[in-house]
C-alpha cells in the first residue's frame, strides 16, 4: 500500500509496522487489510507532522521510517 502512494519503507518502519500487527491481533478490532490500512493513515500522518517539524530531512520526504509508525494502538472508543 506504502508503495501505491510512492513511499519507500525502510526495515526500521517494516520492524515497527509487525509489532504494532501483533498488538493489534490481540484486540477484538483486528479487521487484516482495515487495520493495515489504518496503521499506513497514521504513519502518513505522523510523517507529515515530522517533515513539517523538520523531524526528518526534506530528502527522506517519501521514505517511511520507524519514527513514524506508531507502535501505541489508538483508543477505539
Amino acid at each position: 500500500m506504502a508503495h501505491s502512494m510512492n513511499f519507500c519503507v525502510d526495515s526500521w518502519a517494516l520492524d515497527r509496522f509487525l509489532e504494532r500487527i501483533a498488538r493489534e491481533k490481540r484486540t477484538q478490532y483486528f479487521g487484516n487489510a482495515r487495520t493495515v490500512r489504518n496503521i499506513l493513515d497514521e504513519t502518513i500522518n505522523k510523517h507529515s507532522y515530522n517533515l513539517k517539524n523538520r523531524l526528518i530531512p526534506q530528502d527522506k520526504r517519501f521514505v517511511l521510517t520507524g519514527e513514524d509508525v506508531p507502535v501505541q494502538i489508538k483508543n477505539v472508543i
